[in-house]
């Protein structure tokens, strides 16, 4: 890592970050893209069933002026209800879009009625929590994804003409009363809603935010890119160049200061000071080494002339030829001297200067 130019560490950690920013884009986008359409859903779902809880309301609380004409003259019930009225709107509306709305309970009096596992599903959850006043999901019907809605339905006073008690007593209308009481459950509408147009809404947000997440990084990329290279790998260059000057041996290197930042001015302040002092501490060791030669010199002189001046040590002249003077040839030890006196004594003069000889004082070059 420490061989990799600062620019190309930069370059993958924000090609990291980018790629982890979009994976928590598009995650983020894809969740909320839902819940906004999961809550559209919803609401035209809570319309659509206000809407037909309405109708059938209002021809239920009408029941008694429809049936003023509802019978014919042989007292035959011909006329409409509240159920009737119901399951036909529901039909036209279902043959005119695409969405699907009906009535459905558990043992209905007509098997168009019938709810199918969804619907029975909403149901057991309505019968079980009186509280409950929407079931909704995204779920499969017919082998298409769509979103279900179902509002369970309130049983109110109109409707125990018909339906409530005694149980199994027939009603006017030909069916056999179901013994409901007045508040309880008495079925529910449900809604099924194609999803094709939210989908297709939805992949077009995510596409949009994307486009738009990833234009805005890679403008963010190349500003900071371009502030990188100016503010700090472009002084940092400036730096290098001075130290290679300062390697090639030019040590009068001073670079200005910069725009860039305080911290890069420090550092080019730090390098113009460590410069100046590289000059002054080679000037030093220069004027230094220059004294020590004059100061070497000078010692080499005084030792030639004290060498020059040194006495030299000559021998009688004999037969043209100069003594040569032998220093430390022989045996110096006392008792050498020793026996030299004692022999020079028994032997004269004579062998006292052989002695001289033969010691190796004095060597007599013969012809």
């Amino acid at each position: 890592m420490g061989n990799i130019k600062l620019m190309s560490k930069f370059f993958l950690l924000f090609t990291l970050l980018i790629i982890a920013a979009l994976g928590i884009s598009l995650s983020h986008s894809q969740t909320s893209q839902n819940e906004v359409m999961l809550h559209d859903l919803r609401e035209k779902g809570w319309a659509l069933s206000q809407q037909m809880g309405a109708v059938w309301d209002f021809m239920s609380s009408n029941q008694d002026r429809l049936d003023l004409s509802a019978y014919s003259d042989d007292g035959e019930y011909f006329g409409l209800n509240c159920a009737i009225a119901g399951r036909s709107i529901g039909q036209l509306f279902t043959g005119r879009s695409d969405y699907v709305t009906r009535y459905v309970n558990f043992g209905p009096r007509n098997k168009s009625d019938e709810p199918d596992s969804f619907e029975s599903e909403a149901l057991d959850a309505f019968y079980a929590d009186g509280s409950l006043t929407e079931y909704c999901s995204i779920a499969d019907y017919r082998g298409e994804e769509v979103f279900r809605y179902l509002a369970p339905m309130r049983v109110n006073k109109n409707c125990l003409e018909c339906h409530g008690e005694p149980v199994g007593e027939i009603d006017k209308t030909g069916f056999a009363r179901e013994g409901w009481l007045e508040g309880e459950v008495g079925g529910a509408i449900s809604i099924v809603i194609p999803l094709d147009a939210y989908l297709e809404v939805r992949r077009n947000n995510v596409l949009f935010d994307t486009v738009f997440f990833v234009s805005l990084l890679l403008l963010a990329v190349v500003c900071f890119w371009i502030a990188l290279s100016r503010l700090v790998t472009g002084p940092l260059r400036r730096i290098e160049g001075g130290f290679r000057q300062i390697q090639d041996g030019n040590l009068d290197v001073n670079l200005d200061r910069t725009k860039s930042s305080r911290e890069i001015n420090e550092m080019v302040d730090g390098f113009n000071k460590m410069s100046s002092q590289l000059s002054d501490i080679y000037e030093s060791l220069e004027t230094q080494v220059a004294d020590r030669t004059e100061q070497l010199a000078k010692a080499n002189e005084v030792l030639e002339n004290q060498r020059q001046q040194r006495p030299q040590v000559h021998a009688p002249k004999g037969r043209g030829q100069p003594l040569r003077l032998l220093c430390g040839a022989g045996q110096p030890d006392s008792h050498r001297c020793h026996r030299q006196r004692h022999r020079h004594s028994k032997e004269g003069p004579t062998a006292d200067f052989r002695t001289l000889c033969s010691g190796g004082l004095v060597r007599v070059p013969t012809t």
